[in-house]
């Protein structure tokens, strides 16, 4: 692990861990030992994207998950998420997901009401497995894994 990397992974840990804290550029890199400006541009070169947009992009992951599993209000979410308010949040929430939150959570509730009936048709229709194959990779490091889709 370069030494770059090994600055950055405990700064990668504190953002998953505490979403609703002070993570603004000079905190972040004050917990890296960095100054805020070399601190972004590392951050920017090993993980892809700027610590504002990494967080924010936690955030709204933690957010929308949190929308469909708790029945807390879009107010107590957001600010659980590290939003200042609600409107703040609807904004970044309605950038990225194209749609408000309390829409979204509605919607992934009727989906999983429509996706119940389709489970018990798909348990009496026979099927098969996909072919599988299996990949060696090179030995690496690695400190989060982000997974989209099936």
């Amino acid at each position: 692990m370069t030494r770059e990397w090994e600055t950055l992974l405990p700064v990668l840990v504190h953002i998953q861990t505490n979403p609703g804290e002070d993570l603004s550029l000079a905190a972040l890199g004050s917990k890296a030992g960095l100054s805020p400006v070399h601190f972004q541009r590392t951050f920017k070169s090993l993980v892809g994207e700027s610590p504002k947009g990494y967080t924010q992009r936690l955030r709204l992951e933690r957010a929308a998950f949190r929308l469909v599993v708790q029945e807390a209000t879009v107010l107590d979410i957001a600010l659980e998420c590290g939003f200042q308010n609600d409107e703040t949040f609807t904004r970044a929430f309605r950038r990225k997901y194209r749609t408000f939150p309390q829409t979204y959570r509605q919607w992934v509730r009727d989906q999983a009401t429509v996706g119940s009936e389709a489970e018990s048709a798909l348990l009496e229709a026979p099927f098969g497995t996909s072919a599988t194959k299996v990949v060696t990779l090179r030995p690496m490091h690695v400190a989060f894994v982000r997974h989209v889709g099936p």
